[in-house]
């Protein structure tokens, strides 16, 4: 069987493509770059989960045009490349497989090298923004039961604001908890991942897991006024000015993708006895 993209490529149309891929034999997957207009950053993550997915599985998956396509050299780049070789462009880090402690720390070294390089922060406390990393990190490192979790990083400087995007095809938020609270009974899976922000609330994936990921996540997010999307199943958890937003996806998301974007001057102030020139998590 052979499949070919769409002209317009969207998280909807990868998660359905994937799902159908599992379910079916598939040989090869064609598409045309030049055919293809726009992806946001959060379908670049899924995308680049999905190119994963397809290598495992040994399907191919070819290009017809790889020209003039500033969609495609953007991707090329992410995929290709780590944050030394980004360093004339300065705008993404990607890094696949991060399942381990050293590979954590090797991506918070390359993000320090990332921030100092292209972002001017000033004044401001970039704690906040490790904090989130730690936090997502470690969400798809004890929850995600995947092989794969991909971090994607895009500086936006017309609106001089930092996007941190981590996905993973795993079991995601909304499986694990409904499959462990079933007591509990959820409306829709947006009331899942919601009750998954819930502080002490935890599935006790690790003996030293809390429950607090997800609520300090939300903390921040609401006290630094950024967004947060949260991603899983046919739940859509969304955090904008502050509100708590809950919508139900017209498909089914694989595994979970998060995603959350914070303005660099709602960053908070760095303390008075604070003479660091330098980022340092």
């Amino acid at each position: 069987m052979i499949i070919k993209l769409p002209r317009i490529i969207s998280l909807h149309f990868l998660a359905e493509l994937l799902q159908a891929i599992k379910n079916q034999t598939v040989q090869k997957i064609t598409f045309d770059w030049l055919e293809v207009k726009n992806m946001a950053d959060e379908t670049i993550s899924f995308y680049l989960s999905f190119v994963s997915f397809l290598e495992q599985n040994k399907i191919d998956l070819i290009c017809e045009n790889e020209l003039q396509c500033t969609c495609y050299q953007r991707i090329k780049n992410i995929r290709h490349c780590n944050i030394s070789a980004t360093h004339d462009v300065c705008k993404d880090i990607y890094v696949a497989t991060v399942k381990t402690l050293e590979e954590q720390e090797q991506l918070r070294m390359q993000m320090k090298d990332f921030f100092r390089f292209c972002i001017n922060v000033g004044s401001k406390d970039i704690q906040p923004i490790d904090t989130i990393f730690s936090e997502l990190f470690m969400n798809i490192c004890q929850h995600s039961d995947n092989k794969n979790g991909f971090v994607f990083m895009p500086f936006l400087y017309e609106k001089n604001s930092i996007v941190l995007i981590m996905n993973d095809l795993g079991d995601g938020i909304v499986n694990v908890i409904r499959n462990y609270f079933i007591d509990k009974s959820f409306t829709i899976d947006a009331n899942a991942i919601q009750y998954a922000t819930v502080d002490f609330v935890t599935t006790k994936s690790t003996k030293s897991n809390q429950g607090r990921g997800l609520n300090i996540l939300k903390t921040i997010m609401i006290s630094l006024k950024g967004d947060l999307q949260i991603y899983s199943a046919k739940g859509l958890y969304e955090i904008k000015e502050g509100k708590e937003i809950l919508s139900t996806l017209p498909y089914q998301h694989i595994g979970t993708l998060i995603k959350v974007e914070i303005l660099i001057e709602n960053l908070p102030q760095k303390e008075v006895d604070d003479f660091s020139e330098n980022i340092d998590f």
